[in-house]
């Protein structure tokens, strides 16, 4: 390693932090001399309605004449600023103690800071052999079809991919595992904005226990190839937690872009009104090169949904109205792209791998 420890593992901490939705609270802008602020809340510099912003032709013009574009725009501004200070502080103390750790570990071993990290690294990411790289070409297959060049072709994007990959999680390993024995303990003032409302609704598909202490939202879109990734990782994280985080699912088709999105959300929540929502999911993401109608009707019907009563559910419309709620919600809480992930209703920012949203979780385990 070339650059700096903090610079290394720098984008590994960013990713670990948490983001939130905001809200607009009434509160004046903090003058010079005041008490430092330490909640996003009282960072914000939203004006009264009344307020007057201008003059025109000799009339005032108020705050609230300037519609709610504005009001949804400052919204936006203070979010983004409530993360950037939370995450920079976050990165700062972490590195910080990191950096500690590792250069205590590298003295013990007679060896400086990048070398230990190297070696750590490098016990944790083997060279990917035949199977794996079969095995990856195999998944990728059969999404993309023939349209995916052979495997002796691609065998060297392929086996950097996985070696990328395996280094990414290695580093979020490694880091995490010093951070969680050290007797280290954040006090930062939490200056993130309130997390937003995503209780289950009906209708939404849930894994895992209703009052888990920690709760993992997917926006996702069929048709979106990184959401059949996030499936993936979904499944590795449902096995390793299982009742202690609950998982739902809600519709994002990203309609401008997937045309056949859409039409697969409302066939997977005809399957969920039959309890095969999961079975639908998985089928649909196995197969994401082939959603036209017909195909992902075959799909969810081999994965066990009865025919007819999808017939009628995609008929009544009722289906159509809750893809179109959870989309909804998502525009409302800020979600512009799929996967878009919250955790206990704050938006995950980081890398949206089974390490990285591990992470997240066990904070708000508590662990």
């Amino acid at each position: 390693m070339h650059r700096s420890f903090l610079a290394a593992v720098g984008s590994f901490l960013v990713a670990a932090s948490a983001g939130v939705g905001c809200v607009r609270n009434k509160v004046s802008a903090p003058a010079p001399g005041d008490a430092p602020r330490t909640s996003c809340a009282e960072a914000s510099l939203a004006l009264d309605d009344s307020a007057v912003v201008g003059t025109f032709d000799g009339k005032d013009i108020a705050y609230k004449d300037l519609g709610p574009g504005v009001q949804k725009a400052e919204r936006k501004a203070l979010h983004q600023y409530c993360d950037a200070v939370a995450q920079a502080r976050r990165v700062a103390l972490e590195n910080h103690v990191t950096d500690a750790l590792v250069q205590a570990k590298a003295a013990k071993a007679g060896v400086d800071k990048e070398a230990w990290m190297k070696a750590e690294i490098d016990k944790r990411v083997p060279e990917p052999d035949d199977a794996d790289v079969q095995a990856f070409y195999d998944a990728q297959k059969a999404r993309m079809g023939d349209q995916l060049p052979p495997v002796e072709v691609v065998r060297p994007q392929v086996v950097g991919f996985l070696k990328r990959e395996k280094t990414d999680a290695a580093v979020d390993d490694v880091i995490g595992g010093l951070l969680q024995n050290a007797r280290f303990e954040r006090r930062l003032p939490d200056v993130r904005s309130p997390a937003v409302d995503l209780a289950a609704a009906a209708g939404t598909p849930v894994k895992g226990k209703a009052d888990a202490k920690v709760r993992l939202v997917e926006f996702a879109d069929f048709q979106c190839p990184y959401c059949s990734r996030a499936a993936d990782t979904v499944k590795e994280l449902a096995a390793k937690y299982g009742d202690q985080v609950e998982f739902s699912y809600r519709h994002f088709p990203l309609r401008s872009i997937h045309p056949e999105a859409q039409r697969a959300s409302e066939i997977a929540a005809c399957a969920g009104e039959q309890g095969r929502f999961w079975e639908a999911h998985d089928a649909l993401y196995a197969k994401q090169d082939k959603l036209d109608e017909a195909s992902v009707r075959q799909s969810v019907i081999a994965a066990g949904v009865d025919a007819a009563k999808l017939e009628e559910c995609l008929a009544s419309g009722r289906a159509t109205t809750l893809v179109d709620r959870d989309f909804k919600k998502g525009e409302e809480i800020g979600v512009e792209g799929t996967p878009s992930f919250f955790v206990n209703g704050r938006p995950f920012t980081g890398n949206p791998t089974v390490s990285g949203l591990s992470q997240a979780l066990d904070e708000e385990l508590g662990r």
